[in-house]
């Protein structure tokens, strides 16, 4: 049974402020509608998972033609391009 003409009781939430039950239930709705979204999300992300577990790891293209240049003798390292990789890979560990 509803009493009325009662003040509605106020609420405490974690942050210790104070709000009525109508501002707690609108609180839920809106945290149920991120949830869907964050499900949503989830489920596109998943997805996209399945779809890059469906794709080779070896990309055997590449592979052969890496493979190609080196019997040939074409293969070649740029050595500038490598030392800057090896340097930005090592402070990008050093950062972590």
């Amino acid at each position: 049974m509803k009493v009325t003409n009662q003040p509605q009781p106020l609420l405490q939430d974690a942050r210790g402020g104070l709000r009525t039950e109508g501002q707690e239930v609108a609180r839920r709705d809106q945290q149920l509608r991120k949830d869907n979204f964050v499900t949503t999300s989830s489920f596109t992300i998943d997805k996209l998972k399945q779809r890059i577990a469906a794709e080779p790891e070896i990309r055997m293209d590449k592979v052969a033609s890496l493979r190609d240049q080196l019997r040939n003798g074409e293969y070649k390292v740029d050595a500038a391009r490598l030392a800057d990789k090896m340097l930005t890979e090592a402070l990008n560990e050093e950062l972590s």
